[in-house]
């Protein structure tokens, strides 16, 4: 597996197994104070990413991969809404691949440390079994993925009002190291 998909599990999913949608949230624009909490070099464990915005306030992430014996840089758009005082992002499960369709994940981030919150993969793949909510779950050795057929606001409104849908017990801990 690429190191980016690494990198988008471990940051989302802290695990391999996924819960995708089929589009990203709609951008909410971020306080410069909220960009600059985010803005810098992070580390989990072995996995570093850098995050920026572009001269129009997108806000990007980039990794590095080794790929055909030399490194590569991979870039990511993130997108990020605001919903009270909770922050959400997707992010493309495979920028190469439209789709492949988005990762989410609820988030918190102050100068130094970034929480972030993956899907809870068990909450939506019992849903879709369940007929709760349409979609697929796939099976592939011991990962699932669960895609999941729903409108970006009608899963916000979801995650807002049910938390369980997000995987609380694990939050990966981001560390700003720049």
């Amino acid at each position: 597996m690429r190191t980016m998909l690494i990198v988008l599990a471990t940051i989302l999913l802290y695990g391999c197994s996924t819960v995708v949608i089929e589009k990203p949230f709609t951008d909410t624009a971020l306080s410069d104070q909220e960009k600059a909490s985010m803005r810098g070099t992070w580390q989990t464990g072995n996995a570093v990413v850098y995050v920026d915005f572009t001269s129009n306030g997108i806000p990007r992430m980039a990794s590095v991969d080794w790929q055909d014996d030399q490194f590569q840089i991979v870039n990511h758009d993130l997108h990020i809404i605001g919903v009270s005082n909770t922050h959400y992002l997707t992010i493309s499960a495979d920028p190469g691949n439209a789709e492949a369709g988005y990762l989410f994940a609820e988030f918190k981030s102050d100068d130094r440390v970034l929480l972030v919150w993956a899907a809870d993969v068990d909450f939506f793949k019992t849903q879709v079994e369940e007929e709760d909510l349409k979609g697929t779950v796939t099976r592939k050795d011991k990962a699932y993925q669960v895609r999941i057929d729903i409108s970006p606001e009608d899963l916000l409104e979801l995650l807002r009002t049910t938390p369980e849908a997000i995987n609380y017990r694990d939050p990966l801990i981001f560390r700003k190291i720049d």
